[in-house]
């Protein structure tokens, strides 16, 4: 029998979803004109996938967005999504491009991409890209985190969205390849505000060598529950609170979007040996103390890092009011 996670959620700063009367597309029933509708938003859509806006283009990340997540056999995992009840693809609107951080099923999920028109713009870790290619798709980007480079997923005269990837996750055995560690930075052209770096990496397992690099951002989507099996000697599959802190030490995130990658319905035999731990509010704490610290450093002037609520799935954040 699986077993449902649940987490608070709460609205901060969003704007209610509608129906776009043109496509049927989740959008702001507050989008407003101008330039208030080409700035950066921020979609979630539970798990791993969220939406990034700007410039009026739409890039979807780690989509799933149909059907159930399978690893092997259903017997083994089976996971679900409450926010997918009852929707379609369509209902999700337009997508202008997609981002894969890793090849795993929960990022590269193979029945989300192969309902997805095959000329769609796909930038993909490695193993990710491949398997997109397998699928037919015909614009297919490699994001090597080897080599440091900033990718332009859009350009225009509205803004630009580019990514930088760094080395992320291991996923695996300890000689497999790091997957996926992303800054994610969103430009406005003058006289409007200063960009905006966003930092993810979904289960927060990144070296420390990667946040020397990445340096101060604006704002990091991480998780701050941990997942693990216990039989298995705690295994870890997302190292949540703990690791989350000492990247936020790091980092020194404006404000942190708790990624609740932990939040979906789980079955089969892996899905009830898996244990989570922690919460926001548990995370909040640690914060706190941890922004005390920042108070007595001769860097105070940046200010503490503020944990933002869960946001609800299907809602939408203006970046810029965070």
């Amino acid at each position: 029998r699986g077993h449902a996670r649940t987490c608070t959620q709460a609205r901060i700063g969003v704007n209610c979803c509608a129906k776009d009367e043109a496509g049927g597309a989740m959008a702001s029933s507050s989008a407003g004109s101008g330039t208030e509708a080409l700035a950066p938003k921020f979609t979630y859509l539970q798990s791993n996938s969220f939406v990034l806006e700007h410039g009026g283009k739409r890039l979807f990340v780690d989509p799933w967005l149909c059907e159930d997540l399978v690893f092997g056999s259903p017997l083994f995992y089976k996971g679900s999504k409450r926010f997918l009840r009852g929707k379609k693809l369509e209902d999700f609107g337009r997508i202008d491009a997609v981002l894969l951080t890793q090849h795993l099923a929960d990022h590269t999920h193979e029945p989300t991409l192969r309902n997805l028109p095959k000329e769609t713009p796909v930038f993909a870790e490695p193993q990710a890209a491949d398997i997109c290619k397998s699928l037919g798709f015909t614009k297919v980007t490699v994001l090597d985190n080897e080599i440091p480079a900033s990718v332009t997923i859009f350009e225009s005269e509205n803004g630009t969205l580019s990514v930088q990837v760094y080395p992320g996750s291991r996923v695996g055995p300890p000689s497999s390849r790091r997957q996926l560690a992303c800054v994610f930075k969103f430009s406005s052209p003058p006289p409007e505000t200063p960009s905006i770096r966003l930092y993810y990496e979904p289960h927060s397992d990144q070296p420390p060598s990667t946040l020397t690099q990445v340096g101060e951002v604006d704002i990091a989507l991480l998780p701050v529950v941990s997942v693990s099996i216990p039989v298995l000697g705690n295994y870890p599959l997302v190292k949540g609170g703990p690791s989350t802190l000492e990247a936020c030490k790091k980092l020194r995130p404006k404000v942190l979007l708790p990624l609740m990658n932990a939040d979906t319905e789980s079955g089969g035999l892996l899905g009830l040996m898996i244990k989570d731990e922690g919460s926001i509010a548990e995370f909040r704490k640690e914060v706190e103390a941890l922004n005390e610290n920042f108070n007595k450093t001769a860097g105070s002037a940046r200010g503490g890092v503020r944990v933002a609520n869960a946001i609800e799935a299907g809602l939408q954040v203006k970046l810029l009011e965070l």
